[in-house]
C-alpha cells in the first residue's frame, strides 16, 4: 500500500504530505479519509513534547 510505504520510508510524515504522496500516485483522497484508514487499522501517532523532567512533582 501506498501509504504504509511512505510512513515507513518517512515515520514522522504528516497527513497533508501523505494526501500529496497518494496525489502522486493518482488518488485523491481527503486528510479525514486518511486518518479514518489509520484508525481503522490502529495506527497511532503519540508525539511526546521533549521537555525537562521535573524533580519536585514527577509525572510518571
Amino acid at each position: 500500500m501506498v501509504i504504509l510505504k511512505a510512513v515507513d520510508d518517512k515515520p514522522d510524515v504528516t497527513l497533508e504530505e501523505l494526501r500529496t504522496v497518494l496525489a502522486d500516485h493518482g488518488f485523491e483522497a481527503s486528510i479525514s479519509a486518511i486518518w479514518r484508514f489509520f484508525a481503522r487499522r490502529g495506527v497511532t501517532w503519540k508525539k511526546r513534547l521533549r521537555t525537562r523532567a521535573n524533580r519536585r512533582a514527577p509525572t510518571s
